[in-house]
C-alpha cells in the first residue's frame, strides 16, 4: 500500500473523529440547556408552591388571635401619618380621621396599659398610643342614650381578655367606629360579625410589640 493512500485514510479517520467530537459537543450543549430550562421551570414552580403554603403554616404576631385573612373586607386602610411624640395637652395639626389611626401620640408605657372598658371618651393622642401597641378600639356615639348599643358591643368585646377597648366617642359621623393601626371602619347599624372580624384581623398589628 502506498504511503499517500495510507496518509489519505489517516486524514479521513481524523476528519471523521473530529466531526463526531463536534456532534457530541453539540448534543451535550443541547442536553445542558434542556436541563437548565427544566431546572429553572421546576425552581419557579417550587417558589410558587412555597409562597402559597408557607404563609398558611406560619403564625401571626403576639396579640393576633387569628380569624379572617381577607383584610380588604375589614375596614379601610389609611396612609400612615408622622408618628410624633408630644406632651399631653400640646396642640397639633388635625388627624386624617376621627377617631385617628396614626399620628401624634402621648407617652404610654407598657405598665400603664389598661384594657378595661371606658365610660368616658379616650383622648385622641392616647388612642394612637394604644393603637401603636396593636390595640383595637371599639367606639360608639349616639345622639340619645347608647346603653342598648353599648351592651351589644360589649358582648363582642368581652370575648377578648386584652387588646380591645370599648369606649364612647362623642364627635364622630357614625354610631360605631372600629380602629386599629392604619385601619378604620365606620357604620351605623350594629353588626356583631363585622366587629368581630375587624378585631380578629387587626388585633396585634401595631408597630410596637408588648414584651
Amino acid at each position: 500500500m502506498s504511503l499517500n493512500r495510507l496518509n489519505s485514510r489517516e486524514r479521513a479517520k481524523r476528519r471523521s473523529a473530529s466531526r463526531e467530537t463536534r456532534r457530541n459537543k453539540k448534543r451535550f450543549r443541547k442536553q445542558l440547556w434542556r436541563w437548565v430550562a427544566f431546572s429553572g421551570i421546576g425552581f419557579v414552580g417550587f417558589i410558587i408552591v412555597l409562597s402559597l403554603v408557607l404563609p398558611q403554616s406560619m403564625g401571626g404576631s403576639a396579640l393576633n388571635i387569628g380569624g379572617s385573612d381577607d383584610i380588604s373586607s375589614s375596614g379601610s386602610q389609611l396612609t400612615e401619618m408622622p408618628s410624633i411624640l408630644i406632651e399631653k395637652g400640646i396642640p397639633h395639626m388635625d388627624y386624617d380621621t376621627y377617631p385617628p389611626t396614626s399620628g401624634w401620640y402621648v407617652d404610654l408605657k407598657q405598665d400603664e396599659i389598661v384594657w378595661d372598658d371606658r365610660t368616658d371618651p379616650i383622648e385622641n393622642e392616647l388612642q394612637v398610643s394604644y393603637l401603636r401597641y396593636g390595640a383595637v378600639l371599639v367606639q360608639y356615639g349616639c345622639e340619645q342614650d347608647c346603653q342598648e348599643l353599648k351592651a351589644k358591643l360589649k358582648e363582642v368585646t368581652d370575648q377578648y381578655e386584652e387588646g380591645v377597648i370599648l369606649a364612647p366617642y362623642d364627635t364622630m359621623d357614625a354610631k360605631i367606629a372600629l380602629t386599629s393601626w392604619l385601619w378604620i371602619d365606620k357604620f351605623d347599624k350594629f353588626d356583631a360579625q363585622r366587629v368581630s372580624d375587624f378585631i380578629e384581623v387587626h388585633l396585634g398589628q401595631g408597630p410596637v410589640r408588648i414584651n
